[in-house]
């Protein structure tokens, strides 16, 4: 009994166990064991149904995994839903789980945020492991964890978060290589960092960093930067490992790109959005979104401000920072204004292209913290700096909180009578739509939140298809059956939807569905 009960007192000292514990309690106080049962919605619900639309057909049609598709019919001249953005493989392995489990959207959110928490435990080890030191290691976590734009994508459909976290598994045992020199820590390494490659090829901003300290090591060069130990063992086969992940991303992307293209599919972007695309009007009024709506989104602004003080101490203080850390920080940085530009168009309507910058922040605050404890150790050591980071972190925590909670309760989840759709899919059964039957689905300007909504194939708004009363004759031509309306103003607003609402087959809390016939 006493060997027991010690063994219990060490679990409960360990760094592990009270990380675990205070992320558990954030999760708590940001309201996911409620969030996790919802359907999609919120901001950017648009992206969210387009991933649990993917997951959703696997399971219901075959399993098919070189064939992903949406309910929207939007490709082969809109009669099919083939289409593909990122490497398929979460939301295959969704639907498998929703064979053993049923198709409900809490196994998503819950298999997400799953690799969220692996990753995020992950890069906890990794700080650890570099400053020596659990205090440091477990506020820079959670203060990343404390971004609003985490907080809220952690918990949800979209794969932006997960490839992140795979990029901090890829980390934690890359730290492990460099300290064992084990070629499978290195191969896991790059293993991970190919899966986050082929999720989003953004997530790679501080992998191709490394992959130029390789080629740098291999070409001798390294030698004149001040290096006095080579970062990479195995130079071969490590060369080989890494071409061979660039190779595999790549191959998947022209796939990808091929798979739309054979489809006739233009909706999953698998180009760049540039900059220099954009007119000077465009250009400003990004700016002015990102300014007004997003940035408060990314981080506090205490956060920011604290992050632009470090990178100005880290350019000033240039040389006595660890040579690794400068050599990422600013490698990452050309990375990083590099990704804005190409990717510029984004950054106004889409929060969550944002995630992948912040890793930045991360770097910067972990170097930071390993320069003051090789020059400033008493600072590194000091109980005021760490009282004082414990209420900033607080601050923090309490405004991703609000921030949160305004995204489920506030203006960007007023999603109109749309979100009432989610409850009718038994009632449209019901009235004799069945479930291989194809409909129009309006008001709606996204591809598949109605459709996904209520589990049935067909089109909606977007693209203008369903704006005359020749284009709905021709979506009829092509097996419409069904018209459903979740806002009856829309036929005010278009007079021309009179004679497709002549067979009104049932209404309920604001739907109309009609039968289609010429």
């Amino acid at each position: 009994m006493k060997l027991l009960l010690n063994k219990c007192k060490l679990f409960f000292i360990i760094p592990d166990f009270w990380f675990f514990l205070l992320i558990l309690g954030m999760s708590i106080l940001y309201g996911y064991t409620k969030i996790v049962t919802l359907e999609p919605q919120s901001t950017h619900v648009w992206r969210q149904t387009d991933c649990a639309s993917i997951a959703k057909n696997y399971y219901q049609y075959g399993m098919d995994f070189k064939n992903p598709e949406i309910h929207f019919l939007g490709s082969d001249e809109k009669t099919s839903g083939y289409c593909v953005g990122e490497f398929p493989i979460i939301y295959y392995a969704v639907a498998g789980l929703y064979h053993v489990f049923g198709p409900y959207d809490f196994i998503f959110r819950l298999f997400n945020l799953l690799i969220f928490f692996l990753g995020l435990f992950a890069l906890f080890k990794v700080i650890s492991e570099v400053l020596g030191d659990s205090f440091w290691a477990t506020g820079i976590s959670a203060l990343f964890f404390c971004s609003p734009v985490i907080v809220f994508y952690a918990n949800n459909f979209l794969p932006n978060v997960a490839a992140i976290s795979l990029v901090f598994i890829a980390w934690y045992f890359f730290i492990r290589y460099n300290r064992s020199r084990s070629l499978l820590n290195l191969t896991l390494s790059i293993a991970f960092f190919t899966g986050a490659g082929l999720l989003k090829i953004t997530s790679l901003l501080s992998a191709i960093p490394l992959f130029g300290l390789l080629l740098l090591e291999a070409s001798s060069v390294i030698k004149y930067l001040g290096y006095k130990r080579a970062v990479f063992s195995y130079t071969k086969i490590t060369l080989g490992l890494f071409f061979s992940s660039a190779l595999i991303i790549y191959l998947w992307y022209q796939h990808a790109i091929f798979y739309n293209t054979s489809h006739n599919s233009v909706y999953f972007s698998t180009h760049t959005w540039p900059l220099w695309s954009l007119t000077d009007i465009e250009i400003n009024a990004i700016i002015n979104k990102v300014n007004i709506i997003w940035m408060q989104e990314y981080w506090h602004t205490s956060v920011l401000f604290l992050l632009s003080i470090l990178l100005i101490t880290a350019v000033w203080k240039w040389a006595h920072f660890n040579l690794f850390f400068r050599y990422m920080i600013f490698t990452m940085m050309l990375g990083v204004i590099a990704y804005i530009l190409l990717w510029f168009m984004a950054f106004g309507n889409h929060d969550y292209y944002v995630i992948d910058i912040l890793v930045w922040g991360l770097f910067i605050l972990v170097a930071f913290m390993d320069y003051l404890k090789q020059k400033h150790p008493k600072w590194f050591k000091h109980k005021g700096l760490k009282i004082l980071s414990t209420l900033f972190l607080v601050l923090n925590i309490a405004y991703a909180k609000n921030k949160i909670e305004l995204r489920y309760g506030g203006w960007m989840n007023d999603l109109g009578n749309i979100s009432v759709l989610n409850q009718m899919g038994g009632y449209i059964e019901s009235l004799g739509v069945r479930k291989n039957d194809k409909v129009i689905s309006i008001p709606d300007p996204s591809p598949n939140h109605s459709l996904y909504l209520i589990n049935r194939k067909g089109w909606t708004d977007l693209y203008g298809w369903t704006d005359s009363k020749e284009k709905i004759e021709k979506l009829i031509h092509l097996g419409a059956t069904h018209l459903i309306i979740n806002d009856e103003n829309v036929l005010k607003e278009r007079p021309y939807l009179k004679e497709f609402t002549q067979q009104e087959l049932g209404n309920k809390s604001g739907v109309f569905v009609y039968k289609l016939n010429l």
